[in-house]
């Protein structure tokens, strides 16, 4: 008997027509959904003037319309960061003469496009959640990066996070090929531009430079080096000749943030408290190790309180979504909040070095690993913090933790709980 045209299924579609999701699955997938087009309502109606940090970037981008890639484009560059965004996105208002609300979308674009190179991350290393087929997978792990908190705001504003972040996890996916010896000296050019353009969108990206030795293949030593240097060597062209422009990792004009000249142990551990957050939504389960001895549960806890006697500031996360507490409550959730930073800094550098320890024998694991911590540890040397500091290396986390990630029924509150926060700050930001 011919088989109907119809019998022919994606894996996907399969599992829905035998309800194989779950509903904790269903829920998540809904609430993924739910976030982005969220996140698009807010930028259509968003505001049609810049805000807060959009302001010297459009600077930037009306500086690049009068001077065009130049030495004098570098030099006047009105912010911290590099030219990539600001090229990219004058790319976009040449081409298409978006203006704001609709320049926003760019940041939306760029995180679709985002979240598909995390999903093909995670396809080429066959990270699996149980035994959900390869799609289901794919969308599942990449879906959550949209739900992070902090995901909204550096997305849903013309802002320089996301474009970066973009380039770099090309780089990433080309890393991934590499370290298992499948691509040609070619791809490594490509994966040394992609880096390079990313280190001149967030200069803290610098740190993946030491960590690509993590993954030489000492079994293949010649071939595995060489491509790796290939890569650092194409970086450094690429950003190297912009900081010797600047005569430093920032523009001239941007020199007052001191970036290197002191460093700030206090926002290391808040660096390192925010991507615990990030950790328990994208999977509690690895803190479960800290608190199995109690030995170790003993120890971060008398780390963490001498961590916040001797260094905590208060903090109000937020603080444009809770612009409107009264002086007594900033103070209180400010204090709190500092307190958990440190409590939460504490535990997941355990759980994270154990971790490590036990993925000791995969060199792209410890790679995404070690991108989370130097990353965080780039952040005190910075005057002025900010999350958004901390989402230009929530992808290595989320490709970290992904082969960790659980179905369980509080994985859509958790996403709900994260996509939340991110969203309500966003449109803080638009009142």
């Amino acid at each position: 008997m011919p088989k109907s045209r119809f019998s022919k299924t994606t894996p996907l579609a399969h599992e829905f027509m035998f309800n194989r999701l779950s509903p904790s699955i269903l829920v998540s997938f809904a609430v993924i959904a739910a976030s982005q087009i969220t996140l698009l309502l807010i930028i259509a109606s968003s505001s049609s003037h810049p805000v807060y940090d959009e302001i010297w970037f459009l600077d930037s981008v009306a500086l690049l319309q009068r001077d065009g890639i130049s030495m004098a484009f570098l030099r006047n560059l009105p912010g911290a960061p590099g030219p990539t965004s600001t090229i990219a996105y004058g790319i976009v208002v040449a081409a298409f003469g978006l203006q704001l609300p609709w320049l926003r979308l760019v940041g939306f674009i760029f995180l679709l496009a985002s979240s598909g190179l995390l999903a093909a991350i995670f396809a080429t290393r066959d990270v699996r959640i149980g035994d959900l087929s390869q799609p289901t997978n794919r969308f599942m792990q990449a879906g959550v990066f949209v739900t992070l908190p902090t995901t909204a705001v550096s997305c849903g504003m013309t802002l320089t996070e996301i474009p970066a972040i973009f380039f770099v996890l090309i780089s990433t996916l080309l890393l991934s090929a590499i370290e298992r010896d499948q691509k040609s000296t070619a791809a490594s050019v490509v994966a040394g531009f992609m880096l390079g353009l990313a280190v001149l969108g967030r200069q803290n990206y610098l740190v993946i430079f030491p960590c690509l030795a993590v993954l030489v293949n000492w079994k293949l030593l010649r071939s595995s080096l060489g491509r790796l240097i290939s890569v650092g060597l194409v970086a450094a062209l690429v950003c190297g000749p912009v900081f010797l422009v600047w005569g430093g990792l920032v523009p001239p004009k941007a020199a007052f943030y001191g970036l290197g000249e002191k460093i700030t142990p206090w926002l290391f551990v808040l660096s390192v408290g925010y991507l615990g957050i990030m950790a328990f939504i994208i999977e509690p389960c690895i803190y479960v190790p800290v608190f199995n001895s109690w030995r170790k549960a003993i120890g971060a806890t008398a780390v963490s309180l001498a961590i916040a006697i001797s260094m905590a500031r208060p903090i109000v996360p937020a603080s444009t979504a809770l612009s409107f507490l009264d002086e007594t409550a900033t103070w209180a959730i400010g204090w709190s909040f500092s307190w958990l930073m440190a409590c939460l800094a504490t535990t997941f550098l355990c759980a994270m070095g154990q971790r490590l320890y036990t993925q000791r024998s995969d060199r792209f694991m410890l790679f995404s690993g070690f991108v989370v911590i130097l990353g965080a540890l780039s952040n005190a040397n910075v005057i002025i913090f900010s999350s958004r500091y901390v989402f230009v290396f929530l992808p290595f986390l989320l490709i970290n933790l992904a082969s960790s990630m659980k179905i369980t029924w509080h994985l859509p509150v958790r996403l709900m709980a994260g996509s939340s926060i991110g969203l309500l700050s966003l449109a803080s930001y638009f009142r």
